[in-house]
């Protein structure tokens, strides 16, 4: 019977076929090497120990299979996900002409976001984060993410509870949208009530307008008035 293999493939097709470990990582020495800003000098390996699995050799950010850390040798099975630095691998097992094969899709740079270029509108600087929250790589991104909806929720309820109530109630007599108006006349202003308890002046009578003055004031500069001077006559 024929050893199993371990096939890896890219997008531009098959890059490496082999029968032994394979070793992901920066280093030129591994197996296939990652153009990967996160990814350690020597990050996983994969085997066939009885079964294919995968480790991790002691990474900084770690390997992670579906969501978990990897901790000591992970079994594979088709289907899983496995993730180290910002690069995804799709794990298919297989059987290729007669033999047990471990087919593993590496989608560069997995978790990274397009470069900025022209007509290209899906370079989002978010698309790392929203992919590590749906990957749960992180757990702290996904409950941060709760805990800011709930947030945001509580506030909005607030402001709806918050708004302010009118004073008065609307009544027949003095509808909603008339409240101001009403409130307007049942309370007046300070200058129209002061005006309202001063006492009106006495009126004038025609008595009162013909009136003989009994004294005529002087001129300023010692001028006398032309009721002073036709008394003198």
């Amino acid at each position: 019977m024929a050893a199993p293999r371990i096939v890896v493939e890219d997008s531009t097709g098959t890059l490496l076929d082999t029968s032994g470990e394979v070793t992901f990582g920066t280093r030129t020495g591994c197996s296939v090497v990652l153009d990967d800003a996160i990814a350690a000098e020597r990050h996983c390996r994969f085997a066939h120990d009885g079964t294919y699995v995968v480790r991790d050799l002691g990474s900084v950010s770690g390997t992670w299979l579906d969501g978990s850390r990897v901790d000591g040798a992970r079994e594979l099975r088709d289907g899983n996900q496995v993730v180290f630095g910002a690069s995804r691998v799709l794990v298919k097992v297989e059987t290729r002409d007669g033999t047990p094969t471990l087919v593993l899709q590496l989608q560069r740079n997995g978790f990274w976001w397009r470069k900025a270029g022209k007509k290209v509108f899906d370079n989002d600087p978010d698309a790392l984060v929203r992919a590590e929250v749906d990957f749960g790589r992180f757990p702290a991104l996904r409950v941060g993410n709760r805990l800011a909806m709930v947030a945001g929720a509580a506030l909005l309820l607030a402001g709806h509870c918050s708004r302010p109530t009118p004073s008065s109630p609307a009544t027949p007599s003095c509808p909603a949208h008339t409240r101001t108006s009403c409130a307007a006349a049942r309370w007046p202003t300070p200058r129209a009530a002061t005006s309202a308890t001063r006492p009106a002046p006495a009126p004038r009578t025609a008595s009162a307008c013909n009136a003989t003055p009994t004294s005529s004031p002087k001129a300023p500069g010692g001028i006398r008035t032309s009721a002073t001077a036709n008394s003198a006559r």
